[in-house]
């Protein structure tokens, strides 16, 4: 979660999630049966979990204690946008758990 340059890094975490929300999901509802339906069940949770990370965001940017901070601007500058290396490996993972092709 905390990598050697100490910035967090969830990916291996949010992944982990999804697959146990799926299998959870598998168990109640049955397997969809198909690649099609597995990764859209798959894009479906971490859609649910983007809104609830969304909403989560919204309410502590709100907080009356940050007014006046321009707080996306200071993450922004902190957090930067994924390397070319992080999506790559962050693709590798996704194809390793066979999420990708």
């Amino acid at each position: 979660m905390l990598d050697e340059a100490g910035h967090f890094e969830f990916t291996a975490e949010i992944l982990d999630l999804v697959e146990r929300l799926w299998c959870s999901y598998q168990e109640a509802k049955g397997s969809p049966g198909d690649r099609m339906g597995r990764l859209a069940g798959l894009a479906y949770i971490v859609a649910a979990l983007r809104q609830d990370a969304d909403a989560i965001w919204a309410q502590l940017a709100a907080a009356p204690e940050l007014e006046g901070l321009d707080l996306l601007g200071l993450l922004e500058e902190e957090l930067g946008s994924l390397d070319a290396a992080s999506v790559d490996a962050l693709r590798a993972e996704m194809q390793r758990r066979g999420w990708l092709g």
